[in-house]
């Protein structure tokens, strides 16, 4: 038995009277001639629009991808790394025998570098370089291993420092009797040192005055075993001017009774050291020094004076600046 379906009133189905309401609602709408053209119209409108932006959004998206590559890349700048000079081992002699070296406990200080407990920082030696033992070998010294150090006059290449503060290393080259800069911009200075420049062409980039430019410390000379430093600072496009030592209680020196270290909160220590005995003890005095627009001067406060053995003075009588190596 089918089940028939109710009849709305008057005789039509509710499908039937839903579908004639729907036509009466849409055939009074007529379409326009113009609806056509107006569509074709607007689609094109928004076209010339959307696609400038579409570029736009593009060329932005390069750059940034082109800036996240820069900034990922490792700086091109090169380093050059030394290994500390090496002495080979020679034969052990006997106490008091000829060629015997006195240690680093005793008056004569060792030539090769040394650090004191509780400093940090790499030292320069003495001497300026390390020269092997003596030894009673019949067949003669055993010969130290070569240095890596240059010893024609002139800087590595490679190093760099900002010299004149513009956030990008500048390329500093000692050679001969002065100092070259190449300035990350393209522009060079030039400046003579008041002696010959040390044959290792040690030079040190620290900002002694905390404005943000590296002022340079370049080993300038060694004699009997007393090297001297020159510093440097930028004066301005194309200049590097020397900065005067404000005399010889504040010179740069490294040797018998002298030294000095660049401080990590700017400014520098001159170290001075008297003995009244014949080195086997130390009146050592520490003297804070500042550089100011006249040069170096003393910063405020007195200096440090102590009793030290010749082994606890040793290692405060050297060029203690990162470079100078």
């Amino acid at each position: 038995m089918t089940q028939e379906q109710p009849q709305a009133p008057g005789g039509a189905s509710p499908q039937e009277r839903l579908r004639a309401l729907l036509h009466a609602a849409v055939e009074p709408i007529q379409p326009s001639p113009q609806a056509y053209e107006l569509i074709r119209e607007r689609v094109a409108r928004r076209a010339r629009w959307r696609a400038p932006l579409l570029a736009a959004a593009g060329v932005a998206a390069v750059v940034l991808v082109a800036l996240a590559i820069v900034a990922l890349l490792p700086s091109g700048q090169a380093t050059t790394v030394e290994p500390p000079p090496v002495t080979a081992p020679s034969q052990p002699s006997a106490p008091g025998s000829p060629g015997q070296t006195t240690g680093g406990d005793g008056p004569d200080r060792p030539s090769g570098t040394a650090t004191a407990p509780g400093r940090t920082g790499t030292s320069l030696p003495l001497t300026g370089s390390a020269s092997p033992p003596a030894s009673d070998d019949p067949t003669g010294p055993t010969p130290a291993t070569p240095s890596a150090s240059r010893t024609d006059g002139h800087s590595p290449p490679g190093r760099g420092a900002d010299v004149d503060g513009d956030g990008q290393n500048d390329q500093v080259r000692v050679t001969g009797g002065a100092v070259e800069v190449t300035f990350a911009a393209g522009s060079t200075a030039r400046a003579e040192l008041p002696g010959a420049a040390s044959p290792s062409g040690a030079w040190s980039g620290f900002d002694a005055d905390s404005d943000g430019r590296a002022e340079l410390i370049v080993q300038t000379a060694t004699t009997s075993g007393m090297s001297s430093f020159t510093l440097l600072r930028y004066a301005g496009p194309g200049r590097l001017d020397v900065v005067p030592d404000g005399g010889a209680e504040l010179r740069l020196q490294a040797g018998p009774g002298a030294g000095f270290r660049c401080l990590s909160g700017g400014g520098l220590e001159i170290v001075r050291g008297v003995t009244t005995d014949g080195g086997q003890n130390y009146s050592v005095t520490r003297l804070a020094v500042e550089l100011t627009a006249a040069g170096l001067a003393r910063a405020p406060g007195s200096p440090s004076v102590s009793q030290l053995t010749a082994a606890e003075a040793a290692p405060l009588f050297l060029a203690d600046c990162a470079g100078l190596r």
